[in-house]
């Protein structure tokens, strides 16, 4: 089993212990990624929902305060503030939630929801999703899709960690597809897995299946801005 320690305050540690790698989950200053063999999928999921439901109460503590002061602010700076104390905690390493179970990722998709509400003085019975189209902000299932592609994007074009990079492998690399339609564009191999409901959420396998699913047109993106820039108009769930 590998262990990868993501930090705010340090650079990222590493334990090698065997070849397979999985993403568990991350807190707010901290990402675990795991290398899973022998860990128990109960385990997993019940660290994710106990960082689940850290970020629950660290953003829904720190809206009733806005909502207190709101009147005395303006529309710009109650937005600021906003997404400095309750979107940047819920975008804060959200990749590693690829594959966690959709009814975590709705809590999470709640507090988005009570933050746009409050930024519009809109009511619970509104539809959330023309405020948050308004708000240019994805929801949390397109926000992680979206970390995953941005990320991939780094990788294939040298400008993220190296021990990251070479855990991805582009189809044209593999002897075996080297006569395939698929190896003259930028696609990347999708390793097998065996339990789709946690191995699905390995690295590799998350990264590429995001990075497969968008369109040549997307992925031959010149520039990082340009790829970011079409990336949010392209449907990024996966």
């Amino acid at each position: 089993m590998s262990c990868m320690l993501f930090s705010t305050s340090g650079p990222a540690l590493r334990l090698e212990l065997n070849n397979c790698a999985c993403w568990l989950n991350c807190g707010l200053h901290t990402a675990w990624m795991f290398t899973l063999s022998n860990v128990s999928e109960v385990s997993v999921n019940k660290y994710n929902t106990n960082v689940v439901v850290v970020v629950l109460v660290r953003c829904f503590a720190a809206l009733h305060p806005i909502h207190s002061v709101r009147r005395s602010l303006s529309w710009h700076a109650l937005l600021t503030l906003v997404r400095t104390l309750i979107v940047s905690k819920v975008d804060y390493c959200n990749s590693v939630l690829a594959g966690t179970p959709g009814q975590l990722q709705d809590q999470l998709q709640s507090v988005l929801n009570a933050a746009a509400r409050l930024v519009y003085s809109a009511r619970r019975s509104e539809c959330i999703t023309p405020l948050l189209r308004e708000l240019h902000w994805l929801r949390v299932l397109e926000q992680v899709t979206f970390q995953l592609c941005v990320l991939a994007y780094r990788c294939l074009h040298g400008t993220a960690p190296t021990y990251l990079a070479e855990s991805l492998h582009r189809t044209s690399d593999v002897d075996i597809r080297g006569r395939l339609r698929s190896a003259d564009s930028p696609m990347l191999v999708v390793p097998s897995t065996r339990r789709s409901t946690l191995s699905d959420r390995a690295f590799p396998v998350a990264l590429a299946r995001a990075w497969n699913s968008l369109p040549s047109s997307v992925r031959n993106a010149l520039s990082l801005t340009t790829f970011r820039r079409e990336l949010k108009t392209f449907p990024v769930v996966v």
